[in-house]
Parts: structure tokens; sequence; C-alpha cells
């Protein structure tokens, strides 16, 4: 899709550039004087760095905030060898294009060559066009050529600070992205206590009915041991039946006990229960606030994707 932008910028007219060197937000020239102090980052509160070019003995030198020098390297060979009818060669650290073509520079093919330097503003490319060209076709003063190349220079910077952006752009909008993944995993996490709460609370109400249940079996067997204790005394006579009475009031005072014992037990569970809702409810109000913190972040996070969106609708 980028090479679709240097195509249309191949393709563009000259007069155009006249009308694209004022304001902040575009291109400013700066003749014959050293580079204006480049802004060592972009704010995401402020719209798109100016680029700036300077002139020097016929060579352009401007330079790309946010750019990758690999990146740039490789869109300009792009760039320049489209249409180009001849081959391009690289050495100690300058790249030449023989045999470029842009009728705005020149009818005839020409020689151009370029030198990379990565910064920490970005990438800075210096331009010029070789000592060999001839320009016998060309009617245009030199002064004319001087400003197509400026434009021919001027509009692939354009084109790779928009790329920049737009790499910006994706970061930001993956950071968004992670960031509301972390929100579902928080909400998940809720839900998953919120769940987890209402089970032990479920489970502390059967326990108590069970609890209930429990102490008027006991309140039962309770009854049934002194009746069963009369009914021993009663049988003190009779071995056989006194046996067998003794049997029974063991039987049922080992009832009794059983179910003091569940009671005890369900008595434990409750406790450890109302603990663990205890920690659920405290997982439950610290995601909250986490979550809370988390839509608040991502909210910055979407305005910073609105600032960069408009820093790349503000290059021009």
């Amino acid at each position: 899709m980028k090479y679709v932008f240097f195509l249309v910028i191949y393709l563009c007219t000259f007069p155009v550039f006249a009308q694209n060197i004022s304001g902040v937000d575009t291109p400013t020239l700066y003749n014959n004087q050293a580079l204006p102090p480049v802004i060592n980052e972009v704010p995401v509160n402020q719209p798109a760095a100016s680029i700036t070019m300077d002139i020097q003995q016929g060579q352009m030198v401007v330079l790309i905030p946010q750019a990758r020098l690999k990146d740039v390297q490789k869109d300009w060979a792009k760039y320049v060898g489209y249409g180009s009818k001849g081959k391009a060669a690289s050495a100690d650290g300058q790249y030449s294009q023989y045999g470029a073509v842009n009728k705005n520079i020149s009818p005839d093919p020409f020689n151009i060559t370029a030198k990379f330097l990565s910064t920490s503003d970005g990438v800075r490319v210096t331009v010029w066009l070789s000592d060999n060209n001839n320009f016998q076709n060309t009617n245009e003063p030199s002064g004319d050529r001087s400003l197509a190349l400026q434009k021919y220079v001027h509009d692939f910077a354009v084109t790779e600070y928009k790329q920049a952006v737009v790499y910006e752009l994706d970061d930001d909008k993956a950071q968004q992205k992670a960031m509301e993944d972390q929100l579902t995993k928080m909400i998940r996490e809720e839900d998953k206590a919120a769940k987890r709460k209402e089970e032990d609370n479920r489970s502390i109400i059967k326990a108590n009915d069970a609890i209930i249940t429990n102490r008027q079996d006991i309140q039962a067997t309770s009854a049934q041991i002194e009746s069963q204790k009369g009914m021993v005394q009663t049988t003190a006579s009779d071995p056989n039946a006194t046996k067998g009475a003794e049997k029974t009031l063991r039987e049922l005072e080992k009832d009794k006990r059983e179910l003091q014992k569940r009671n005890d037990n369900e008595s434990k569970y409750i406790l450890l229960w109302t603990n663990d809702i205890t920690a659920s409810e405290r997982v439950i109000a610290d995601n909250r606030e986490r979550q809370a913190n988390q839509r608040a972040a991502i909210e910055r996070q979407k305005q910073v994707i609105l600032q960069v969106q408009a820093k790349l609708e503000n290059i021009r």
C-alpha cells in the first residue's frame, strides 16, 4: 500500500510544491541556513513535527521524524528506482541511482545520490544530483530544477514520515487491544470470585439447614435415650432383656454422638466457607478497583490514538 503513495507522488505536478511549504504543519524550506533544532520527541498532544530541509551547495538535507534507517533506505531504493533507465550502486555509505526518471526535474534520465544517517530524532537524508548529469533537453533554469528536486525529496520524506506515524498508530492500537484483553481477564476473574462466593453462600445455607435438622434429631434421640434408660432399669431382673435394652441404649447414644459430630463438622465447614467468602469479597473489591483504573487507562489510550491520528492527518 505504501508504494501506491510513491506512484502518486511520482506523477504529481511540480506547481503543487509551492503551495505546500507554508504553515506549521507543512514542510519549511531553509535556504543556505543551518537546520533548525529538531524536536527530540513528538508529544502526542501536539501536531505533527515539521519536515525541515536545508540546501547546501546543491545538496538537499531532510530529517524524517520517527523513521527507521532500514525502512528509509529500502523505500528510497524503490522510489528512485521506479522507471529508471540505469542501475543502482552502493558504496561508502552512499546510494546512487543511475538513469533515474522524473519529468519535473528533467526530461532526460539523471543520476541521483543519497546518504542516510540514523539519529535520535529519525533519519537524516542528504540528496544531490551527480556532477556528470547533462540536462541537454531542458530549457528550465537550474533554480527551477532545484525546486523540483526539493519537491521530489520532500514528497518522499512526507510519505516516510506518514508511514512511521502509521507504525506508531498500529503500536498504540495494539497496546489498547492488550489493555482491553487484560480488562476482559479482570472481569472474568471477578465473575469467577462472585460465582465462588455464591456457591459458598449456598453451601452455608445448606449446612445451617442440616444443623437445624440434626439438632431436632439430637433432641429426639436424647428423648429416646432417656426412655431407654428407663427400659434398662425396668428389665434389670431379667438378664437377657437387660442385655437387649442396654444394646439399644448404646446404639441410641452412638447415633446421638454421630449427629453431634455432623453438626461440629458443618460448623467447621461454615467457618471455612465464611472465610472463603471474605477472601472472595476482597478479590472482587480489588478487581473492581483495578478494572476502574484499567478503564481509565484505556480511555487515555484512546485519546492517544486520536491524537496520533490527528498528527497523521496533519502531515503534508
